[in-house]
């Protein structure tokens, strides 16, 4: 996990403070003591985790960092086992097993959903066996949305107000890459990643209608887990894969919601905005041709006339 104070790994078998405030951060021990992390500020009140473990890795083990074109470019003291680090969080669509709530992700793991259940009842490949016992009997089951068709619906969510510092293309698809060295934003496509710009380091940016629905699904697991297990009505317990407590993943829900309405918002101002310049220029194509049409319709009457009034051997 990355200390969002310093930026720094925090190592296995260190002690982690996580802020009430804030839902992704976790500071190590020496940035408890800076002033914007003390109790006192107005900003921030940490609280002590328990130690970390590498059982949280048990529950996405599906997920992996970033991968190879991602790898030449990070640094490898950044890497941390956290879900918020990992490749498939920050570029695909993640959901969750119903029943054993494994974290899944989307256009890589198989996924069932149940064809008679309203709230979308999924459950991972593992569990499908289990589900004659576990689920009602009359209750079907079949495979969801293909693999490469939510992979190709990730890629094609926009990065809005994004200019890549190459291409110079406007609210580009695909994976957006950061660059972590320069004072001001410099972004680069997927396309464009690998030929320019090789001396810094760059981190992927998650799409923000992907990162709010990723953060959603979560949030809802978090909750799931605290329905499920009496072991987990402490107002304190923390989810181990994300650090949340149930006030945290509810404000997450919450927040996510906000995100994607905005996204949505911006996506059909965006289409009404485009809707709009293809009418105009509709009526300049149509305005054009009537122009012309006059001018022709001009251009052969006084032809007309000439013929009319030419002498005659």
């Amino acid at each position: 996990m990355i200390c969002t104070s310093c930026g720094i790994q925090i190592v296995e078998s260190s002690t982690i403070y996580k802020c009430r405030q804030c839902v992704n951060h976790f500071v190590c021990k020496a940035c408890t003591k800076k002033e914007h992390n003390r109790p006192s500020s107005s900003h921030h009140t940490l609280d002590k985790m328990r130690t970390l473990i590498n059982s949280t890795t048990s529950a996405h083990s599906s997920l992996t960092m970033e991968g190879k074109s991602a790898e030449v470019k990070t640094d490898p003291q950044a890497r941390s086992t956290s879900i918020f680090a990992t490749k498939e969080y920050l570029t695909m669509f993640l959901s969750y097993c119903d029943h054993c709530l494994k974290v899944l992700v989307c256009g890589k793991d198989i996924i069932f959903n149940c064809d008679q259940c309203p709230n979308n009842f999924c459950i991972c490949n593992q569990c499908l066996s289990l589900m004659p016992n576990q689920h009602p009997s009359m209750h079907t089951f079949s495979k969801g949305t293909s693999p490469s068709e939510l992979l190709q619906r990730a890629h094609d969510l926009e990065h809005f107000d994004v200019i890549c510092d190459r291409c110079r293309r406007h609210n580009f698809n695909g994976i957006r890459h950061h660059c972590e060295q320069c004072q001001s934003n410099y972004d680069l496509c997927e396309k464009c990643i690998d030929t320019i710009h090789k001396h810094h380091t760059f981190k992927i940016m998650p799409n923000s209608f992907l990162h709010a629905h990723n953060n959603s699904m979560l949030a809802k697991r978090t909750l799931d887990a605290i329905a499920k297990n009496t072991d987990t009505q402490n107002l304190t317990w923390r989810d181990p894969i994300t650090g949340w407590t149930k006030s945290d993943a509810e404000n997450m829900i919450q927040q996510a919601q906000k995100e994607q309405e905005a996204y949505i918002t911006q996506l059909q101002n965006i289409s009404e905005h485009e809707l709009g310049d293809a009418k105009k220029a509709q009526e300049t194509q149509h305005e054009l041709h009537r122009f012309t049409m006059d001018g022709l319709n001009v251009q052969l009457s006084l032809l007309n006339d000439k013929v009319l009034y030419l002498p005659r051997r």
